[in-house]
């Protein structure tokens, strides 16, 4: 009888865990539509448990891998049917991939396969010949200044004011985001840690190393806290040193990252998954555990990539 009692305990508090992710779940409807089909599902689990309680550790199990599912399912970007044309010339073509939420995702192709194009789709400094891209969900050509906020792009050799020093640039640039000063402050030390940046802080911009240059702009890019970032070969000139300096502080961010490299040997190290372009379409889509079955990673690149010619 005690083992029961306790049986009944253990269940009363799981009903009121039930409660309690009813109403995380009520929370969460003012942001997904989806909420009312998942409140007629979990008052279906509760009405069940009220009258039987036989498969409890079952359906225990079950809420958990479906809270896992939904978590992990959130997507941060996406683009359908994406093209750009310039006259004949076709730079993108009938692009459509999505990356979820913390993914590290390689975006790879030779030079002139539409990469960089596709960034700057992506962040609305293009517009799309056809097809759409969404960030955050928001479709980035219809909401360019909610995207603008939600992301960080650093392109290849983005610019950078040489006359002035990192800490001069970071406040300029949040002040031109309108930052309020205490938050602005605050960013300013979290990123200048987070970069690595303390030694050079008050020195100008153009007497410091490619490796601290990129670290300035990325520190820039990490300014307001973006949820997504965008980079565009952020490793690209960088010593053995320096690109692992970077890699270790992009593995850190902990954020939905989208870069694109020539480094195939980066791609292991720091990617969940590998999207691959050419002539700008799509030509493979997976993960590095996918590639570990190939003798070279170049030689991989080279025979798929000659393939799609």
């Amino acid at each position: 009888m005690a083992i029961i009692g306790q049986a009944y305990r253990y269940y009363d508090l799981f009903l009121g865990y039930c409660k309690v992710f009813l109403l995380a779940h009520y929370v969460e409807s003012v942001f997904y539509d989806s909420f009312k089909q998942n409140l007629f599902s979990i008052s279906l689990i509760l009405r069940f448990l009220s009258v039987n309680s036989f498969f409890l550790s079952i359906l225990i199990t079950s809420i958990t891998i479906a809270m896992s599912d939904y978590t992990n399912s959130k997507t941060m970007i996406e683009t359908h049917g994406l093209s750009k044309y310039y006259g004949d010339f076709i730079a993108v073509e009938d692009l459509s991939f999505s990356i979820k939420e913390g993914e590290v995702v390689a975006f790879l192709g030779p030079n002139g396969a539409g990469k960089s194009t596709t960034m700057k789709m992506l962040t609305g400094y293009l517009a799309p010949s056809a097809g759409n891209a969404l960030v955050c969900g928001m479709e980035v050509a219809g909401n360019r200044d909610e995207v603008a906020n939600r992301i960080g792009y650093l392109p290849e050799n983005g610019p950078l004011y040489e006359e002035m020093t990192p800490l001069t640039l970071l406040n300029f640039f949040g002040d031109a985001r309108s930052m309020d000063a205490n938050y602005k402050s605050k960013r300013i030390s979290e990123v200048t840690e987070q970069c690595a940046l303390g030694t050079v802080l008050n020195k100008p911009i153009g007497k410091l190393s490619r490796g601290f240059r990129q670290r300035v702009g990325m520190a820039n890019v990490l300014l307001h806290e973006p949820d997504v970032l965008i980079m565009d070969e952020p490793t690209a000139g960088l010593d053995p040193n320096q690109v692992l300096e970077v890699r270790k502080t992009i593995k850190g961010l902990g954020k939905t990252i989208l870069l694109s490299t020539h480094i195939l040997q980066e791609v292991p190290e720091m990617a969940d998954r590998v999207i691959l372009i050419n002539q700008g379409r799509l030509i493979f889509e997976g993960t590095p555990e996918d590639l570990k079955s190939e003798s070279s990673l170049d030689a991989w690149f080279n025979r798929k990539t000659m393939e799609a010619a």
